[in-house]
């Protein structure tokens, strides 16, 4: 069957190769359809490396239209960082993800400097660790009570250390979300969820 990837926030090369190594082509396995994303103009790059490429800004939920056309496999927002923008790409491509699929949440550790942070939300990483529950005046409280019923388990929040020597381990790094249906069971056995907070 015919498999997808999205990476919003992956445009630059380096990261297409990665991608594109990780979606199977240098397996030997029938590559993935790929697509990545980003607010600069990165789709020469992109058709090079076999991706289709969207124009988006990670904080205006009607640039992601194009994206939310399609159905995935796998999405990695690997975007701006901003708390808010991570959680925009959430609200608004969690529909765009096949049931059983992945969503996975990078650099939850890091956030840009103080003047370029949008409005002010709870950092990603408590929410997720709070199982998507936030207060009624949150932006995306509506989206994240379905994406809430669609789980197939808790999100899991993996900690610094996890992945590189000396980390930190009190400091949140990756989130993975597994989408409820056909496939789920597969891929909670693929995760390493021992290593996980929930």
């Amino acid at each position: 069957p015919s498999r997808a990837f999205c990476a919003p926030g992956v445009g630059e090369p380096p990261s297409m190769c990665l991608w594109r190594n990780f979606a199977g082509e240098a397996r030997g396995r029938p590559g993935w359809r790929r697509a990545g994303a980003g607010i600069s103009d990165f789709s020469r790059n992109a058709r090079a490396h076999g991706f289709d490429f969207y124009r988006f800004d990670a904080g205006d939920a009607a640039s992601y239209g194009a994206m939310k056309g399609e159905r995935y496999d796998v999405i990695i927002d690997d975007g701006s960082h901003a708390s808010l923008h991570q959680q925009t790409a959430l609200a608004e491509l969690w529909g765009a993800l096949k049931p059983g699929g992945l969503f996975v949440v990078e650099d939850l550790q890091w956030q840009p400097p103080a003047d370029r942070i949008p409005e002010p939300v709870p950092k990603t990483a408590s929410i997720l660790e709070r199982n998507l529950v936030v207060d009624a005046a949150h932006p995306h409280a509506a989206a994240f009570a379905v994406i809430k019923d669609e789980l197939a388990r808790p999100p899991a929040v993996f900690y610094e250390s996890y992945f590189k020597a000396g980390g930190r381990p009190d400091v949140p790094k990756i989130a993975v979300l597994v989408k409820a249906g056909p496939g789920a069971a597969a891929a909670l056995d693929k995760l390493p969820l021992g290593a996980a907070t929930k």
